[in-house]
């Protein structure tokens, strides 16, 4: 069960400053810090946005892929009658939200310099970058990242530095991914989305897939953030893709329906004909993410792999992963 509190009290903190829709930060009843997110954005409602990102959340959870630790927080209409600021933004109001816990020590004012640097077309900065994704305790979650990001069509965190967060856990420097509200093609439940995720029945959906890749990172690459992570996996020893595909097609069509039975009537549109429709897409779509990794290497986009296919091993398990965490 996803874990469900209440909000408590309104911290009013600006950050992170990078990669979310202007989030709020508060304490809930378990005494932990989250930030909430909401639905208006640009005073448009993006009404997906909360189902994609429990959505996400889960199944990373489910893989191994790193994120925060995540809830349900619960604002009450006391809650936003105390917190003018919150009434009158318009943005909130009494139900239910998705929330990321704080993750400590967050290095928000470097990745913010950075994202402006590459905005505008800094080298140096683009250097920085790369960097900036170095040295953290768990480098393997970057080819984690891009597979999973691969399986729940997220075209947009390849060039959104904002998508990706570096933080504390015991003392150790860890890389996270966040903001998943864009997954799946758009942040909306639409008949545009509909179409979008039937695509990957058509024989041609790998091309299409890599070629909205390449829209989102305006040009041949993916984006900076493809650019930073895949200059930290090593291609030169085994395949570091083979433990996250193989955890991808393992998911059962009856584990997909219990995530996805996980997210809140309130936040779909249209109940469970809405979940069928994105079961039909993730039973089809974890059985395209090798092909598409390997339409990826033979592209030359990875700068460190030295030709030809991966290896994938066929007999790959979760026991003979088990120093990968």
């Amino acid at each position: 069960m996803v874990d469900k509190f209440f909000a408590e009290t309104y911290l009013n903190d600006p950050s992170p400053k990078v990669g979310q829709s202007k989030p709020i930060k508060i304490t809930a009843e378990n005494g932990k810090r989250y930030f909430l997110k909401t639905e208006i954005v640009n005073s448009t409602w993006q009404n997906a946005v909360f189902f994609q990102e429990l959505l996400c959340s889960l199944l990373a959870k489910h893989l191994k892929v790193p994120v925060p630790n995540f809830a349900i927080i619960e604002l009450e209409k006391d809650f936003i009658e105390a917190n003018a600021e919150l009434m009158f933004s318009r943005k909130f109001k009494p139900g239910l939200y998705f929330a990321t816990e704080e993750v400590n020590d967050v290095e928000d004012n470097l990745a913010e310099s950075i994202s402006l640097g590459v905005n505008n077309g800094l080298p140096k900065v683009k250097r920085t970058w790369t960097g900036y994704l170095n040295n953290v305790s768990n480098p393997e979650a970057y080819a984690d990242i891009i597979a999973f990001d691969i399986f729940v069509q997220n075209c947009d965190r390849f060039s959104n530095l904002g998508n990706l967060l570096i933080g504390s856990e015991s003392g150790l420097r860890k890389v996270y991914a966040i903001d998943h509200g864009h997954a799946f093609g758009t942040p909306n439940f639409d008949t545009t989305k509909i179409k979008l995720l039937k695509l990957n029945e058509e024989p041609n959906y790998d091309d299409w897939l890599l070629n909205q890749f390449r829209r989102h990172g305006g040009g041949f690459t993916f984006g900076p953030v493809f650019q930073g992570m895949q200059n930290n996996i090593d291609l030169t020893g085994n395949n570091p893709f083979c433990r996250i595909v193989d955890s991808i097609e393992k998911i059962s069509r009856d584990e997909l329906t219990f995530i996805l039975g996980e997210i809140p009537e309130e936040w779909t549109i249209s109940g469970d004909q809405q979940r069928k429709i994105y079961l039909d897409f993730l039973s089809r779509q974890g059985l395209l993410v090798k092909d598409i990794i390997n339409k990826i290497v033979r592209a030359n986009l990875f700068s460190n792999h030295t030709g030809g296919d991966l290896l994938w091993n066929e007999s790959y398990s979760n026991e003979e992963s088990s120093g990968i965490q």
